[in-house]
């Protein structure tokens, strides 16, 4: 299991992290990113977005 920290940028600008470090599969890691790409779409209209996740050394 490896450490991610997941977030959602705005015109290269980060609009927000999810602050605690998830551990997870890569799979799970995967997944979640899908959720945040979908919720993205619903927070504003019109703005270009990319979900993105880190994975942490630990």
């Amino acid at each position: 299991m490896k450490k991610y920290i997941f977030g959602v940028f705005r015109k290269g600008n980060l609009l927000f992290m999810i602050g605690q470090p998830i551990t997870c599969s890569d799979s799970v890691a995967a997944l979640i990113v899908g959720i945040l790409d979908l919720a993205k779409d619903s927070l504003i209209k019109g703005d270009y977005f990319a979900a993105d996740y880190w994975r942490l050394t630990s």
